[in-house]
C-alpha cells in the first residue's frame, strides 16, 4: 500500500491512503480476535459465553428464559456481530477504491465467506466442533456489514448531489 496515493487531477490524497490504513489494520484486528476466539478450548469459551449471558441478562428482563438457550443465542449473535464488523472494514476498504465497486463488494464478501469457513476449520484444532450453520450466520454478518457500508455510502453521495446542484 503507498503512503501518497495521486489523485486524477495530481493532488496528494494522504487522508484517503491514511484512512486505508487505519481499516486495513482494524481488519487485520478484527480477523486476529476471530481466529483467537476459536482457538479458545470449550470449558473456556463456555466460560466467556456464560459471562456475557450473566452480564446482560438482567438488563433484557427474561427471568423465565434458560440460560441454556441465551447462551446459545449469545454465541450465534457473536457470529453475526464479529462478522459484520469485518464486513464493515471490508466494504469500507471496497468503497475508498471506488472503480468497479460491484465487483469489489463480491470479492469483500467472498473474503468474508471464506474468513467464516477458515472460523470454522480453526475449531477443529482446539477441538470444539464447527457447524456449517456458523458459515451461514458469518455470512449474514459480512453482509449486514457491508450493507451498512454501502447504505451510508449511498447517503452520503445523495447529500453531495443534493449539495452540488444548488
Amino acid at each position: 500500500m503507498r503512503l501518497i496515493v495521486k489523485g486524477v487531477d495530481g493532488t496528494i490524497k494522504k487522508r484517503e491512503t491514511t484512512v486505508r490504513v487505519i481499516v486495513a489494520v482494524l481488519l487485520a484486528v478484527t480477523l486476529v480476535f476471530i481466529v483467537c476466539n476459536s482457538l479458545f478450548p470449550v470449558p473456556l469459551s463456555d466460560a466467556q459465553s456464560s459471562a456475557v449471558v450473566k452480564a446482560i441478562k438482567p438488563s433484557l428482563r427474561l427471568d423465565r428464559v434458560n440460560d441454556v438457550n441465551l447462551d446459545g443465542v449469545i454465541r450465534k449473535l457473536a457470529h453475526v456481530w464479529e462478522f459484520a464488523a469485518l464486513g464493515t472494514e471490508l466494504g469500507v476498504l471496497a468503497v475508498l477504491r471506488r472503480k468497479n465497486l460491484p465487483a469489489r463488494l463480491g470479492v469483500a464478501l467472498a473474503c468474508g465467506l471464506f474468513a467464516g469457513f477458515v472460523d470454522e476449520t480453526v475449531q477443529i484444532f482446539s477441538h470444539r466442533g464447527p457447524k456449517i450453520q456458523d458459515v451461514w450466520l458469518d455470512g449474514l454478518g459480512v453482509l449486514l456489514g457491508l450493507a451498512a457500508v454501502m447504505l451510508l455510502y449511498g447517503a452520503v453521495r445523495l447529500i453531495r448531489r443534493r449539495k452540488n446542484a444548488r
